[in-house]
């Protein structure tokens, strides 16, 4: 988009950046501390049967 404006004659002022934002420093910490690959296939596989259950569960009491 911005090559668009350029060949159209167009400039936008250049945003000078003091460090990392506000959600870049949380999506750091998030990383530092996130799960090891088998916590989160123990995660993704009791989410699975959670919404299996709960499915199945809905599907009786009609």
């Amino acid at each position: 988009m911005f090559l668009i404006l350029d060949i159209l004659g167009f400039s936008l002022p250049k945003l000078e950046t003091t460090g990392k934002g506000r959600w870049a420093k949380a999506a750091e910490r998030f990383k530092q501390n996130s799960m090891t690959p088998e916590a989160g296939r123990i995660m993704t596989k009791a989410s699975q049967q959670f919404r299996e259950e709960f499915a199945h569960d809905l599907e009786k009491n009609e």
